[in-house]
């Protein structure tokens, strides 16, 4: 599935596997257990819509939010008014590294910037809602 479309349940899904690909092979201990409490913070986790979710990993991981309002911008439509570049790129000039993400809202975009930044363009179709 093209990370482009993701959105909903999968798109936090995705999230929350990139956030938690660090623990993956490690022996799931207390700590283990207080550090994942801590990256997700809460349940049902929806940072692809709730700032108290995605807010801490657009900061972390510096992502830079730009309103694509003129019809003129390569990436505007209604359904894409927010792109989204990880490591607070120019929103004119792509930087070698840097993923892109665009959405309807703020969150969807940089939600999507950060799952390709950890995944690529595409992910398995592994969620159904």
């Amino acid at each position: 599935m093209k990370v482009s479309e993701l959105s909903g349940m999968a798109l936090d899904y995705w999230v929350c596997r990139a956030l938690l690909a660090q623990f993956e092979g490690q022996q799931l201990t207390l700590e283990v257990i207080e550090q994942v409490k801590h990256l997700i913070g809460a349940y049902p986790f929806r940072p692809s819509t709730d700032w108290g979710h995605g807010g801490p990993i657009i900061e972390r991981e510096r992502i830079a939010l730009f309103q694509t309002w003129h019809e003129a911008h390569v990436h505007y439509s209604e359904a894409t008014r927010w792109t989204a570049w990880t490591n607070g790129a120019s929103y004119t000039v792509e930087v070698e590294g840097d993923t892109l993400g665009i959405g309807p809202t703020q969150l969807v975009a940089a939600m999507r910037a950060y799952v390709a930044s950890k995944f690529g363009d595409n992910v398995p179709d592994e969620v159904r809602e």
